[in-house]
């Protein structure tokens, strides 16, 4: 009796380092703030990112 083995090999793929960060910029009265330029920065590595809010106050990095 012959003895078969299959070996099986996959590719796992990790987490990549790209994303996104979004949100809304809303003033202390809750009113947001359209056409707000913001500067993110990641403080680990100096990296900086800009982005303005649209007219609903809405911005996206990514």
């Amino acid at each position: 009796m012959a003895v078969f083995f299959l070996f099986v090999t996959c590719t796992v793929f990790g987490q990549g380092n790209l994303g996104a960060i979004t949100g809304t910029v809303q003033d202390s009265s809750g009113a947001v703030v359209p056409d707000l330029p913001l500067t993110i920065t990641n403080v680990e590595t100096g990296v900086k990112w800009t982005a303005t809010t649209s007219s609903a106050g809405y911005y996206r990095v990514a």
